[in-house]
Order: structure tokens, then C-alpha cells, then sequence
């Protein structure tokens, strides 16, 4: 999955960022010069994103997998066929981190969390029901 590389891109880019703020190069000019305050607030930036991603990967290393069958109500888990604009689209409704794109099996498949405005729309729906926004169908829960 993409998380560690995730992690290991933000926690990089925090060291290198928390670095750069503090070099003799950054020191200070003079009272109007903020580059090493906006260095730090960048690199905290940078290490919350990276807490953020170890958090999400807890959540997925918690998630017991299960198997939906055609008559189950979608929730956290549950890997989704929608019907969009007349195209199948896929998305796995994940604990977390929405947004990530997997391509498995020749499909591309879009990681939203019950947070997200269509997964909001999907949790406690069946296979056969229909979401307005966007205009879908939902085709299949597995």
C-alpha cells in the first residue's frame, strides 16, 4: 500500500524542512524576516501529516476482513462497484485515508472513508439502491 511510502515522504520532508530552519543560512535578519518561524510551521505541517498516515495504517492493520454478501448494508470494509455516467467505477470504503488510489486486478480502485460526501451516502446501503450525489447505482458490495 501507499502509506509507508506516505510516511516516509512526510517524515523526510519534516526532517529536512525542521533542518533548513535552522541552518546559518535561515538565521534571522532581522525582525521582519520570519523564514525559519515558516521553516518550523512547515516542518510541523510536514511531521502531523506523517502521524497521520501511522495513524491510518493502525486502522488498517485493525480492520478484520470480511466478506459482504449481495443483500448486506455497505459499511467500513466493503469494496464497492458503482454505476456512474454509465461507467463502472470502483472504491473501497476504508477506516481512513481516503483519497489513495489502488490498481488491483486491471481495476482502479478509490479509497473513501465514511467521512467522505459518497461514502456518507453509501454506509447502510444495499447492492440495487441508488445515491443522488453523484447520480450513481450500486452495482455490488464484496
Amino acid at each position: 500500500m501507499g502509506l509507508k511510502k506516505d510516511f516516509d515522504t512526510f517524515r523526510r520532508a519534516s526532517q529536512q524542512t525542521r533542518q533548513s530552519g535552522s541552518d546559518d543560512e535561515s538565521k534571522s535578519d532581522g525582525k521582519y524576516d520570519t523564514q525559519s518561524t515558516e521553516a518550523n510551521y512547515l516542518a510541523d505541517g510536514q511531521a502531523k501529516q506523517a502521524q497521520e498516515v501511522v495513524q491510518a495504517a493502525a486502522a488498517y492493520d485493525a480492520l478484520e476482513k470480511r466478506d459482504f454478501g449481495k443483500f448486506d448494508f455497505i459499511e467500513v470494509g466493503a469494496l464497492i462497484e458503482l454505476e456512474i455516467n454509465k461507467q463502472s467505477q470502483w472504491f473501497f470504503l476504508g477506516p481512513a485515508y481516503g483519497g489513495l488510489e489502488i490498481y488491483l486486478d486491471h481495476q482502479n480502485i478509490t479509497v473513501i472513508t465514511p467521512d467522505s460526501p459518497l461514502g456518507s451516502q453509501l454506509i447502510n446501503r444495499r447492492a440495487g439502491d441508488h445515491i443522488s450525489s453523484p447520480a450513481a447505482g450500486i452495482l455490488s458490495i464484496s
